[in-house]
């Protein structure tokens, strides 16, 4: 699976927004939108703060 599908899917089963990911991370909503999608390139910091965020278990590290 790639990055964007299981962020969103994670996303979908906590029942947070973009925006509110966005405001815990903390960075800006369309940056971390364009992250999502794959527009823009994401740190290993970022996706360790998403990961912790989203409780993913380190899937979206190891994704990143």
């Amino acid at each position: 699976m790639k990055f964007g599908d299981q962020i969103r899917a994670l996303m979908a089963e906590r029942g947070l927004s973009v925006r509110e990911i966005a405001r815990r991370v903390p960075c800006d909503s369309g940056h971390l939108s364009r992250v999502i999608n794959g527009h823009k390139g994401l740190t290993r910091r970022m996706a360790e703060r998403l990961d912790d965020i989203l409780e993913a278990g380190g899937a979206l590290a190891v994704l990143a």
